[in-house]
């Protein structure tokens, strides 16, 4: 994967870096509130995780289908490599979705949203091994912080019973495949636009999923219409305009950045968790949500300032 990486990506240090739109960070806001509500909808749903996921990927790409469409020339700049990349990006957003939904079933969406948005972490731990970039002591410090808030987490949901110890282990699996997805994504879309290149990611996974729902022998229909208002939610709000709005802001920002804006979901979910589901954090949950989200904050800020060193 390191050598694809390296062939397809070049040297992105030596690519003169695209002007940032005006409007960047007041989608990125959007983006940030789209995913906020994707863990109230999963836990509205009745549906068996997979075919949550699978039917979340199959209404983004029947919604994103026309407007690729239009342009046949945009998937003309696909050579074998990025082609390669972008579906085993798909493949990573996949196993993110599989794992991530299913932690739902076990954990408290304040544990499962706070631990899945360490994937910062993963992506500098990914850049620093495939691409060699710097990570600072003041760095790794604060990344056993974060990590010491969600063994907190973790600690406070043993009380809880092993279901929910199952469910942060899903919830840290996620993190892990989505930093894969992003390292792939910020290198493909320095070369390939946003619509064509979240088109042939969303499909593969799309694909991978609904294989697995076969292998898993999942019904795909007679679902209640009540569930399949809850699959267009999840592909118009958290997908759309969330997925998609941060595939596109990585050819303006790093991944690392991306992550970074990411940090505002737990606190937007656990707040509509409170409200809607009436669930309310434990101590051990705030008090390691807080030490999580500080450290990535100020991780995020030490790996800026090493960027313009």
């Amino acid at each position: 994967m390191k050598e694809k990486l390296n062939r397809a990506s070049g040297n992105l240090s030596d690519r003169p870096a695209p002007s940032r739109p005006r409007f960047l960070y007041p989608l990125l806001i959007i983006g940030v509130l789209g995913v906020s509500v994707s863990a109230i909808l999963i836990r509205l749903s009745d549906s068996p995780s997979l075919v949550i996921a699978g039917y979340r990927m199959a209404f983004t790409v029947l919604i994103l289908l026309p407007v690729g469409a239009g342009d046949n020339s945009k998937f003309k700049k696909f050579d074998a490599k990025l082609l390669g990349l972008s579906v085993l990006s798909g493949f990573f957003l996949a196993l993110h979705f599989a794992v991530w939904i299913s932690s739902l079933d076990f954990t408290s969406v304040a544990s499962s949203t706070v631990i899945v948005t360490t994937q910062p972490i993963f992506v500098v731990i990914g850049s620093y091994l495939i691409f060699k970039e710097r990570i600072s002591l003041k760095a790794l410090l604060l990344i056993v912080c974060a990590l010491v808030g969600s063994s907190m987490i973790g600690f406070g949901d043993f009380a809880l019973g092993a279901d929910a110890i199952k469910g942060d282990l899903l919830a840290l699996a996620g993190a892990i495949f989505i930093a894969a997805y992003m390292l792939i994504g910020r290198n493909v879309r320095q070369y390939i636009d946003v619509i064509p290149y979240t088109l042939i990611v969303y499909s593969s996974a799309c694909a991978m999923l609904i294989a697995a729902n076969l292998i898993a022998r999942n019904p795909f229909f007679s679902y209640p219409l009540r569930e399949y208002v809850i699959f267009i939610l999840l592909a118009v709000f958290s997908t759309v305009f969330g997925h998609t709005i941060f595939n596109w802001a990585m050819k303006y920002i790093s991944a690392i950045t991306v992550s970074a804006c990411i940090l505002g979901e737990p606190i937007g979910a656990t707040i509509l968790a409170i409200i809607i589901l009436k669930e309310l954090p434990t101590l051990w949950q705030v008090v390691g949500g807080t030490i999580v989200l500080l450290s990535l904050y100020l991780f995020m800020k030490d790996q800026h300032r090493l960027s313009k060193e």
